[in-house]
């Protein structure tokens, strides 16, 4: 009974004949090489828009959610062995692997974003400036990311456009202000 409900549901999303539902996830099951669960496609093909939603589609959505999923128990798993082999019982820290860990790990040793790039590199620029008797800017990094943008104009360039400008800019020992940002990001736009 619950397949033929989620057979209703698979024909209104796909909008295909009730009766040809059966045939289209016989043929995503012969696609995917094994059979699989009516839930797994129907959440794919939630994901996928009406008009993008095609039997390619579906197959590559499921093949993508398969192979995330498979990394992640593969990662997972691994490191729960790990961690059972290393971490006594009585250790109150963290174990190495567990979610609280990786959590602080991979935040540790990850790139930080570009707006705090931008952050660092504006300090520094601006503290430069200051030695040097010169008048900075009081913005923030959004501040400052923001005034540049409405400054360069249409097309809005994205933050990491900026803080490729900024960085451009900090190379040429400047004082940096968001109106040389935006000039710097038309100029190469231009180019």
């Amino acid at each position: 009974m619950t397949s033929d409900k989620k057979l209703l549901e698979f024909a209104q999303i796909y909008r295909c004949p009730p009766d040809m539902a059966a045939t289209y996830v016989k043929r995503i099951h012969e696609r995917m090489g094994h059979e699989v669960p009516m839930d797994g496609i129907l959440a794919a093909m939630r994901k996928i828009g009406p008009k993008r939603l095609t039997m390619d589609t579906i197959v590559e959505r499921l093949r993508k959610l398969e192979s995330k999923t498979v990394t992640t128990r593969a990662a997972r798993s691994a490191t729960d062995a790990d961690v059972a082999d290393e971490a006594p019982e009585h250790d109150v820290t963290p174990a190495p692997g567990s979610r609280a860990s990786r959590r602080s790990v991979s935040g540790a040793g990850s790139k930080p974003g570009a707006l705090t790039q931008i952050g660092h590199i504006l300090s520094a620029n601006w503290e430069r400036g200051r030695r040097q008797g010169l008048r900075t800017p009081a913005l923030t990094a959004a501040q400052f990311v923001r005034t540049a943008q409405s400054i360069a104009g249409t097309p809005r360039p994205t933050v990491a456009r900026v803080l490729e400008a900024v960085r451009k800019l900090e190379r040429r020992d400047v004082l940096i202000t968001p109106n040389l940002v935006a000039d710097e990001i038309n100029e190469t736009d231009e180019i």
